[in-house]
């Protein structure tokens, strides 16, 4: 999977699991910042992430740092070496 690919994906996973409301995310939107997703979601996210890329995210890498964005989850996936 590509960089471009997780975006799509993730994009879709806000629209559809978590519903949020705007469609779609810019990878750069702040998602914890403006209200878009609380706590839980960044923990539901994390879980997905997992799932799909087949890799294991520490509890201490499950914060804004790192979820505070499409950019910040595409940098993290990239970092771990999950994606192509």
């Amino acid at each position: 999977m590509n960089t471009a690919d997780l975006v799509e994906r993730l994009q879709r996973y806000l629209g559809e699991q978590l519903e949020l409301a705007i469609a779609p995310v810019r990878p750069d939107e702040p998602l914890i910042e403006n209200g878009h997703i609380d706590s839980m979601d960044v923990v539901r996210i994390a879980a997905h992430l997992e799932d799909l890329l087949g890799v294991e995210i520490p509890d201490q890498d499950v914060s804004d740092e790192n979820f505070g964005s499409l950019e910040r989850i595409v940098a993290y996936a990239t970092g771990r070496g999950a994606l192509d």
